[in-house]
């Protein structure tokens, strides 16, 4: 391992097990990690547990999350030989997170996280982490500062650690999948603005996860509030991708109606923040 990242790893490890106490003969901090079944969280309750560090994992269910995520992230959990715990939260009761805003991440990460506080306290956790990076802090990321706010830490995100980094280490650590794409939750999907509703999350991780099955992997669907539905697909796969355009085709009009477009782009982060739904196809 690169000298610069094993540094690196070295104050993750410092900001788990000793945040906020000056003595350093106390006894390692107790807490949760949050594993949303993406390589970074995945990568950190990873490294807790290489470190044998007294940590309890849980997964956050929802309608914002994909069911084939959730049952991914709970098959990898009850693989790794520790208990977890699974809770929901529904942010769909909050106003922000049904007309879709702006603040929506702020929102919807609050409701996750105070639920998540609430079992640390359950179980007398003294420290509650997760997945975020270096490089989510360059970005739009309101749910950060609901984090903060919470008193949640970011241990990859503290120690400078960015996304290449993470894959660097995943290697490393012959963490399964270390190229994994990220896979934001399903608020995403649609643009600012729009109602949201369980059935049109429902219908557009139906559409995902069926586009999934022809082999793509770096994609999202997005919805207009026009009514226009563009398929999202990282310019990388376009090889792949060109041979499968008329069933992905399909796929979305099935359960909309609508003709959807195809948009091959080089990243596939950020599109309603960046304004990618003007780019040229």
């Amino acid at each position: 391992m690169r000298q610069a990242l094993k540094s690196k790893l070295e104050a993750v490890r410092a900001a788990v097990t000793r945040q906020g106490r000056a003595d350093a003969a106390l006894p390692p901090l107790t807490g949760i990690v949050s594993v949303s079944g993406g390589l970074d969280s995945r990568l950190l309750a990873h490294v807790l547990r290489q470190w044998d560090l007294p940590f309890t994992a849980v997964h956050v269910t929802g309608p914002h999350i994909p069911m084939r995520e959730s049952a991914r992230a709970v098959a990898w959990l009850a693989a790794q030989g520790r208990p977890f715990h699974t809770v929901e939260a529904d942010p769909l009761n909050r106003v922000e997170v049904l007309h879709n805003g702006r603040q929506r991440c702020y929102v919807c990460k609050g409701v996750m996280f105070r639920r998540i506080a609430s079992l640390a306290r359950e179980l007398g956790a003294e420290l509650v982490v997760e997945g975020s990076h270096a490089d989510d802090l360059q970005g739009y990321r309101p749910g950060l500062t609901a984090l903060a706010e919470l008193g949640v830490v970011s241990p990859w995100a503290l120690a400078g650690i960015r996304k290449a980094e993470l894959r660097e280490l995943a290697r490393e650590l012959g963490l399964a999948d270390p190229e994994q794409p990220s896979r934001p939750c399903l608020f995403t999907r649609l643009e600012y603005g729009m109602i949201v509703s369980a059935e049109l999350l429902r219908k557009t991780a139906e559409v995902e996860q069926e586009v999934e099955g022809l082999g793509l992997r770096d994609f999202r669907l997005r919805l207009h509030a026009d009514g226009r539905i563009v398929v999202q697909i990282h310019a990388r796969e376009r090889g792949h991708a060109r041979g499968h355009e008329r069933a992905v085709l399909a796929m979305v009009r099935e359960r909309f109606a609508t003709p959807p477009q195809i948009l091959y782009s080089e990243t596939v982060s950020g599109y309603f923040d960046d304004n990618a739904g003007q780019a040229d196809a």
